[in-house]
């Protein structure tokens, strides 16, 4: 360290660092009120004690923008600085605005940058600004501190500004986090609103199926114990016998076989198709027909096709009557679970409702025994219906469709349903059971209004998982749910 140098003539040695802080302030150990005091002491002296001016609370001393033709000391009171945001007006300064008025105007400006108010009873110096030239010029002494007062204010008005800085970046950080989190409450009440929606169709097709379960099932029964009736009246009267009107029509194939081979016997071939009609597909049974006469032959062939037409009528009944109870079970509307659902059974269900679209898909089932489960039929069957339905559009209506019911765990049932479609694109996955996201292109299909969303919920409602695993040719829903103990 640099010892001070000595004074000349034997005076003290001079300490460089404190005169270099003197030159900037004139005593910065002095308070704010003991500078004041100084500066308007000597501008008192200097020139004859000018006029004080007393402010009211409210009044405008200086307007934003406005000019600015002298400098005002704030002797008593408190101001407030502001400045115009559109047609709002915004506090900047208060405890930071400082003793002296017209500042900006002082270091260099000739416009007040500040709306200056008052905010309590004030009282004010106010000195043009040449007299405030002349005043220093008169008394260099004054400098120091007039220049220690205006460097106070404006390191006042700085830190402020500053801190005003910062607390808008907190403000700014704070509303993003608000507003991301609005977003994030604005999607959730969305997807309520999607799966509200959702729940309603679903309730009023529930609703529908009911009904018309109910209709139907009154007719149906009587379809279906008409055509028992009838197949037997019909056995009675014509000559065949049970397993006879049971047994599937031949196939096409077998039909033009026996026809070519019949031609030949009869030379003949509106004779051959008819003999064929009848069941006739031996030559030497076809001559003992025709031994009886054309009119037996006739009468032959309508009772043939009396036969097909009540084995045609008891299909339709059974497959109505499959479907009626199809819809029985869909439609279960039940406020508490029950026990001892099967979801064998309602796998089966669904795949009769869907029937008239799984004619070009290989279905293969393997159940294997299981445990029951506790649960809501109808709503699982919905969840079975929307996994089978969706297979069968990712395949086009042809493929492979596996359901495996399995039991790899003691407490829990597996369900798996299986198509060798496409797969789902692996950005597409993780979305699927969201509301509202298809992969259809906004296609209604099925005309259930059933989502992927609303089968996750059923099966979480159950206190089970729904998981997907798909790519090109395999895609697998998994379904697991909690068993009932045997």
């Amino acid at each position: 360290m640099t010892e001070p140098d000595a004074g000349h003539d034997g005076e003290p040695p001079i300490d460089t660092s404190e005169v270099a802080r003197r030159t900037l302030l004139s005593d910065p150990d002095r308070s704010d009120e003991e500078l004041l005091t100084v500066v308007v002491e000597g501008l008192d002296r200097v020139l004859g004690e000018p006029p004080r001016r007393v402010v009211e609370p409210g009044e405008t001393l200086l307007e934003e923008g406005g000019p600015v033709a002298e400098l005002a000391l704030v002797l008593e009171g408190q101001l407030e600085l502001l400045r115009h945001v559109g047609e709002d007006e915004v506090v900047t300064h208060r405890a930071s605005a400082g003793p002296i008025l017209g500042l900006g105007a002082l270091v260099g400006g000739e416009r007040a940058f500040f709306t200056v108010r008052a905010r309590t009873d004030v009282t004010l110096l106010a000195i043009p600004f040449e007299d405030f030239d002349w005043a220093l010029q008169q008394d260099p002494s004054l400098r120091l501190p007039v220049l220690d007062l205006v460097l106070r204010s404006l390191a006042r008005r700085h830190s402020r500004s500053v801190e005003l800085q910062l607390e808008n970046e907190q403000l700014s950080r704070e509303l993003s986090q608000e507003r991301d989190e609005l977003a994030r409450t604005l999607g959730a009440l969305e997807s309520a609103q999607v799966q509200l929606v959702e729940h309603k169709r679903l309730a009023t097709l529930g609703e529908l199926a009911a009904g018309l379960a109910h209709e139907l099932n009154n007719p149906v029964t009587a379809i279906t114990r008409g055509a028992a009736q009838l197949r037997e009246d019909v056995t009675a009267l014509l000559r065949f016998e049970p397993e006879e009107i049971e047994a599937p029509p031949t196939s096409t194939s077998e039909r033009r076989s026996a026809r070519r081979r019949l031609t030949a016997e009869v030379d003949d071939r509106q004779l051959a198709e008819q003999l064929v009609e009848v069941g006739v597909t031996d030559p030497e049974h076809a001559r003992e027909l025709l031994a009886e006469g054309r009119e037996a032959l006739q009468m032959r062939l309508l009772e043939r096709r009396a036969a097909q037409e009540v084995r045609a009528i008891k299909e339709a009944a059974d497959r109505v009557g499959e479907l009626v109870n199809s819809l029985h079970a869909y439609a279960r509307t039940e406020d508490q679970p029950q026990d001892g659902v099967d979801v064998s059974e309602g796998l089966d269900a669904s795949l009769r409702l869907l029937r008239h679209r799984l004619e070009q898909v290989d279905v293969q089932r393997h159940y294997d025994e299981v445990d029951t489960i506790s649960g809501w039929p109808g709503e699982l069957n919905q969840v079975w219906t929307n996994l089978i339905a969706n297979a069968c559009d990712a395949m086009g209506g042809e493929g492979s469709l596996q359901l495996l019911v399995d039991q790899p765990d003691p407490g829990w049932v597996r369900v798996r349903v299986i198509d060798d479609g496409p797969g789902i694109d692996p950005e597409a996955q993780h979305r699927v059971f969201e509301p509202r996201f298809t992969t259809k292109g906004g296609r209604a299909r099925y005309g259930l209004g059933l989502g992927l969303a609303i089968s996750k919920q059923i099966v979480s409602r159950h206190q089970g998982t729904i998981t997907l695993d798909s790519r090109p040719g395999r895609t697998e829903f998994t379904v697991s749910l909690p068993a009932e103990r045997r």
